[in-house]
């Protein structure tokens, strides 16, 4: 548990990265230094349905919306 404890007080609260490296100055971008570039982003398709379902049933007004559990599954290409 104290590994744990150690290991969270290292990692940053926002983007979870590891505070020794997010934060050295070699990594801050300037000439000569790492740099951190933004990648294109990649869909999640599952999140994709999940949040489907969720905008369906707010959509529908139904009775406290926020208390669904909002679940998918995975169904593998039909083969003719």
């Amino acid at each position: 548990m104290v590994a744990l404890a150690v290991w969270r007080d290292n990692r940053c609260n926002q983007c979870g990265g590891d505070l020794e490296e997010t934060t050295s100055e070699e990594n801050d971008g300037t000439p000569g230094h790492g740099a951190y570039l933004p990648l294109l982003p990649i869909r999640c398709h599952r999140c994709t349905a999940l949040a489907k379902s969720e905008a369906h049933y707010r959509d529908l007004k139904a009775e406290h919306p926020h208390a669904l559990i909002h679940r998918v599954e995975l169904h593998p290409p039909r083969i003719a």
